[in-house]
């Protein structure tokens, strides 16, 4: 490096103390080495807020994904819950071509709905509309 390099002026002062280096340069040398330490420090903050940031968008990624898979499951479930309302209503529809009375179509949808929770809701709701007479949920869930 040049003897007259300001940083090979900055890492040998206290060699050059007196030796014809004047108060101006001496002060540009203190300067010079103020902003390197300043330099230094935001290098490392910005190097620290990187590595956050970089935690932070792996963080969101991996969020992501965790969404992704909860979503794929519900509309799984959603999936199988239409299918078991299709083949309701197709039982419930055949039902109603064989020409059955309201209480035949009552003891059928009881026997529908044996194992399946929340749906006497919807089969009681389908018989009131058929049949127009009143069905309470309750009655379907009554054993025979």
């Amino acid at each position: 490096m040049c003897p007259l390099c300001p940083l090979w002026l900055i890492q040998n002062q206290y060699s050059l103390s007196g030796k014809g280096v004047t108060l101006p340069l001496r002060r540009k040398m203190k300067k010079t080495l103020q902003i390197t330490d300043q330099t230094k420090l935001i290098d490392q903050e910005s190097n620290e807020k990187l590595l956050a940031a970089r935690e932070d968008i792996e963080f969101l990624r991996e969020l992501v994904e965790s969404q992704k898979l909860y979503t794929s499951r519900v509309e799984k479930k959603l999936l199988n819950a239409n299918k078991e309302l299709e083949i309701l209503n197709d039982q419930l529809a055949k039902t109603l071509m064989l020409g059955v009375s309201f209480d035949e179509a009552k003891a059928i949808a009881k026997t529908i709905l044996k194992n399946e929770e929340g749906s006497s809701e919807l089969v009681a709701k389908l018989l009131t509309i058929i049949y127009g007479l009143p069905v309470e949920p309750k009655e379907l869930k009554k054993k025979t």
